[in-house]
């Protein structure tokens, strides 16, 4: 008996002073950076928001803007957003900090459109046109991919709606009250996506 009390002992013992095991970094988890096209009859946007300094710390709530405001997705700093579309005329608004800015979109079935989120100012994102040769020579295809199936709807849409809708009325009458060619730069053409 004393001599199982003294192996159990001698156990206890050994396990208490040796190594814990080393447990796996978190920080080693990598995201998909890959685009995957969609069916052939859809259209793609992807939307990419380098991070950026000061604005990095709130999200860009991204809304299509329609008969009324949908929800698409919030897109946080130094990421990227895939939506798979069909082909259209769509406009989208970046809210952020109170602010909103647009976008127009036209887009055809068997392409692949790229629009970047960048700082407009000190206080909100602007969203532009991006050209496939630009997104390749700044290595966006190397940010963090975003799907549909990877949100979940906040309830923060619901929260602030109507802040959100504020910002929109005001924003929406500064942005038709543009000229021609400051509207064409915020302008997605059908013919500038790539095909996939």
């Amino acid at each position: 008996m004393y001599r199982n009390l003294l192996l159990a002992s001698l156990m206890l013992l050994s396990a208490c002073t040796s190594q814990p095991p080393q447990q796996q970094s978190l920080a080693t988890t990598e995201k998909n950076t890959t685009l995957t096209a969609p069916p052939a009859d859809m259209a793609q946007i992807v939307f990419v928001r380098p991070s950026q300094g000061v604005l990095q710390q709130s999200d860009v709530e991204l809304y299509r803007i329609s008969r009324e405001r949908i929800p698409v997705a919030p897109i946080e700093s130094g990421s990227k957003f895939s939506l798979d579309i069909t082909p259209g005329h769509y406009y989208f608004m970046a809210y952020q900090n109170k602010t909103a800015n647009f976008i127009e979109a036209n887009v055809i079935a068997g392409r692949r459109y790229f629009v970047l989120i960048d700082a407009a100012n000190s206080k909100s994102s602007q969203l532009m046109p991006l050209s496939q040769q630009r997104y390749s020579a700044l290595n966006y295809q190397q940010l963090p991919l975003t799907t549909t199936a990877e949100i979940e709807q906040p309830q923060w849409f619901k929260k602030n709606q109507g802040k959100v809708k504020k910002s929109q009325i005001v924003y929406w009458q500064q942005w038709q009250m543009l000229d021609s060619n400051s509207r064409k730069a915020l302008k997605v053409s059908k013919n500038s996506g790539i095909a996939f």
